[in-house]
Parts: structure tokens; sequence; C-alpha cells
């Protein structure tokens, strides 16, 4: 089964949306294959009507296991920066970007998670428990104090260069070091 999709959403993270950013507006082609034992599911970015989708590919699969069902997510994504983001980004610490990029995408798939369960028991209008979302915030505030520690050294941190770009346009990098 092919189908053409437009989704429309609000900026991610929503804090994203006080800077400027403009929804999220992204068109897909996908496929759908249906097996005995396993459903998968591919798009690809076609169009972003806005420009707010860089990039917005991937797969999600549901394959029937012994114990279950194991459901395997693949994705590679790049939205468009507001532009107070895409002036303090590139002067932010990789280790920084990093928690804060990490810290949004576990609260989307949090949220979705959250949906699909609502919606497979019956109810349209999930919420996150208050206690999720407090662990959620506190983890985040936690990951930025750990990273602020070695302040007292700037030398140990360094900007992340890719090591190569592959002919599909795929950076290569080379693991980091800790700071010690």
């Amino acid at each position: 089964m092919w189908q053409l999709e437009r989704s429309i959403s609000r900026a991610q993270p929503a804090y994203l949306a006080l800077s400027g950013a403009d929804v999220l507006d992204v068109c897909k082609l996908e496929t759908i294959e249906y097996g005995p034992d396993e459903q998968l599911l591919r798009w690809r970015q076609v169009h972003s009507a806005n420009a707010s989708a860089l990039q917005d590919d991937g797969s999600v699969s549901l394959t029937r296991t012994g114990g279950g069902t194991r459901v395997t997510i693949c994705a590679h994504q790049q939205f468009a920066l507001p532009p107070l983001w895409r002036a303090i980004t590139p002067v932010l610490w990789p280790a920084v970007r990093r928690a804060l990029v990490e810290d949004a995408y576990r609260r989307s798939f949090l949220a979705t998670l959250n949906t699909i369960t609502a919606h497979g028991q019956g109810s349209s209008a999930p919420a996150v428990p208050a206690e999720e979302s407090a662990r959620a915030d506190s983890s985040l505030l936690d990951d930025l104090a750990k990273l602020a520690e070695p302040l007292g050294s700037l030398a140990q941190w360094r900007s992340t260069r890719p090591e190569y770009t592959d002919a599909s346009g795929f950076r290569h990098f080379r693991p980091e070091r800790q700071p010690r």
C-alpha cells in the first residue's frame, strides 16, 4: 500500500515556539507492507511547504516473536531551527546540545507511547502523568548540572567534526573520549 501524507504539528520541542519556530509541515510518501509475522511502515520526505523539515525519513517494523511483539524504529530527522537557536547552537558545547536533543526526543517518544496506550484503552485524550513529566524535568536538569561541572577546565571540551562525509551525504564521526 502506498500513500502520501501531510503532517502538520507544533514546533518540537515546544519551547522552540517561544523563540519563533514555525509549525512542522512535512509531506511524506509512505509504504506499508503486511506479512504474516511482520508489518513494516516506511516513509520518505518529499516536501516541506515552509522548509521546517530538512530531513524526515524512516521506518517502523512490528515483528511477531515468541515472547510478544518486537518494535523497531529507525528514523533520520532534521528540522530547521528558528533564528535564535541557529545563532546559539554553534557555541553550545556538544554535550549540552546532545542533552537538549535527547531530552526533546525522550519527551516526544513518551507522549507518543502515552497516546498509543490511551487509544488502546479507548481514551482519546492521553495525559502525561505529572510524576513522569517531573521526572523528565529533573533528568534534564541533572544532566545539565553534570555537564556544567567541568567549566573550570574548558580545554577538555572540543567541537566534534565529522571524520568524513559519504557519497549519500551522511557524516561519520570518530567516537570522542570523555572529559577527565
